[in-house]
């Protein structure tokens, strides 16, 4: 997990406000505002030139690369669903107020009723409402209440990988801390535990420790020897290790999932 450091504004700004200074504001609907964003290709070139590039092309929550706007989808950190003022402000109580803040970002339903001309931007066209992620992490998600943990600074040394497990951990998490027993931890919610997730990392980490190219594995039978070798230890440390968690390494043998893998290659860094 990397923080996001969102020192793009200008070029950002650039592409958003070149298509809000198109639109007709009286009578648009929330939804319309950021569909026809997509439709006026404003989205592919802010995610193509700006936001990718300024994430080094990794999804901000699994760290997959991914190389354009084909891969990537947008990250609203405060969901465009959100229509409740209170919903919405409960975002501005996080540590990441350099980037959520009221000087940024202002509910969609407030903009389009001409309180005010941007900036504040409306969140669901903001840049700093925004992030990169995969379509799985993104669908995961989907409008559930986050920490927007990568805009934390020191968020690289708060997550701990276990590298015989391959399990994600975050235990600063709010949620942890305050014993909440209704909200699930962000790192839940984004399912960033998922037995695929675990098995990928643990095989950068085996790969990393013994000196090993991945790139260069080719043959079933020599990602068999590396997969059966890290599975092994990955029974012997995980108590939840069970039938999925077999069958994700299972996969990883096939052409599609090592593909996949491949495109880990953060945790081998």
């Amino acid at each position: 997990m990397e923080h996001i450091d969102k020192k793009s504004e200008h070029e950002a700004n650039d592409i958003i406000d070149a298509y809000l200074n198109l639109v007709c504001l009286p009578g648009i609907s929330e939804r319309t505002i950021y569909d026809d964003f997509t439709a006026n290709d404003g989205k592919h070139k802010l995610i193509d030139n700006v936001l990718l590039p300024e994430q080094e092309y990794r999804c901000c929550y699994c760290m997959m690369k991914m190389g354009n706007c084909r891969e990537a989808s947008i990250e609203h950190v405060i969901p465009q669903s959100i229509r409740n003022k209170g919903d919405f402000l409960q975002y501005f109580n996080t540590r990441a107020k350099n980037y959520l803040n009221y000087e940024n970002v202002c509910l969609t339903s407030d903009f389009i009723k001409g309180r005010f001309v941007f900036p504040p931007y409306p969140h669901v066209m903001s840049y700093y409402n925004f992030s990169i992620a995969c379509t799985d992490c993104n669908n995961h998600r989907g409008s559930q209440y986050i920490e927007p943990l990568f805009f934390y600074p020191d968020i690289k040394n708060e997550i701990q990988y276990n590298e015989k497990t391959g399990e994600m951990n975050w235990s600063a998490d709010p949620v942890l801390n305050n014993g909440s027993s209704v909200d699930l931890p962000t790192i839940e919610k984004v399912e960033l535990n998922t037995p695929l997730l675990k098995a990928i990392r643990c095989v950068w980490f085996y790969a990393k420790s013994h000196k090993i190219d991945l790139g260069k594995l080719k043959q079933v039978d020599e990602r068999y020897e590396i997969l059966y070798q890290v599975a092994g230890e990955a029974i012997v440390a995980d108590c939840h290790f069970n039938d999925e968690t077999l069958k994700a390494y299972l996969n990883l043998q096939t052409d599609k999932y090592w593909n996949k893998l491949l495109k880990y290659d953060y945790f081998g860094i």
